[in-house]
């Protein structure tokens, strides 16, 4: 699928940088999860040759609070190729739930925001759930019996966010 991709790393930050927006709230919920000394996760089956410029674009200190874990895009004259992160469960092709595990043996609470189908793993293993309005994610939790708040901003998740 990705083969016949023939940008750049640099190419392709650019176009992530051009276009991404933060939803509302994000960069202060970062930082209150900073200032609170809560680890925060980024979490994507994503690629990182576009996550990671969209990061760069954070202020210092709040970049520097964020751990990235997503699958790494290598670019070649021969096209783009994908190094999965992680362990594949034959759903997600990254399971976010592994994730939420380990940081549950870890000793954390996990709270995960998500909207999407390779986020079910992460909600099913989840201490909280927030689903973002309209995604497959409250489906699915709704249908599965997850509790989960529903929201559209970071604001709303900072307002619920567990203690």
């Amino acid at each position: 699928m990705f083969g016949p991709i023939r940008a750049s790393r640099a190419e392709i930050a650019a176009f992530a940088r051009a276009r991404a927006a933060w939803r509302p709230g994000f960069e202060a919920f970062l930082d209150a999860c900073r200032r609170g000394g809560r680890p925060f996760l980024v979490v994507s089956s994503g690629l990182d040759a576009y996550i990671e410029p969209v990061l760069e674009g954070l202020a210092p200190e709040l970049r520097a609070h964020v751990e990235l874990r997503a699958n790494r895009a290598d670019c070649g004259d021969d096209g783009l190729r994908v190094g999965f992160h992680g362990a594949d469960c034959g759903f997600c092709g990254f399971c976010k739930g592994d994730v939420v595990r380990e940081l549950q043996a870890a000793g954390h609470k996990v709270a995960v925001c998500g909207d999407g189908t390779g986020d079910r793993h992460a909600a099913d293993a989840a201490d909280h759930v927030f689903a973002r309005a309209g995604s497959s994610l409250v489906r699915y939790c709704a249908e599965q019996g997850i509790r989960h708040d529903v929201f559209e901003t970071f604001g709303e998740v900072m307002a619920r966010f567990p203690a």
